[in-house]
């Protein structure tokens, strides 16, 4: 269960930063034409801490459900 949880959630918290740049571009595409674009113009106008403003909420969803998610898996496959 620990190493699931661990895994799972260290892997989410590290995309992170590409779940605020999508969100970026669906929600102003306007302003936000590309992923590149979009990447620079968050770093500049906002800083990196905005790549992380949601971290919390990944870390513990990802952390619980890594622990379920691959322990059944490897339950449910033997």
């Amino acid at each position: 269960m620990v190493s699931g949880a661990l895994c799972c959630s260290v892997v989410h918290l590290g995309v992170t930063p590409l779940d605020v740049v999508k969100t970026k571009l669906q929600t102003d595409p306007v302003n936000y034409p590309g992923p590149i674009i979009a990447f620079k113009k968050v770093v500049n106008e906002e800083g990196l801490s905005t790549f992380f403003s949601g971290w919390a909420p990944t870390f513990v969803g990802f952390f619980c459900w890594g622990a379920v998610g691959y322990t059944l898996t490897e339950f449910l496959k033997r």
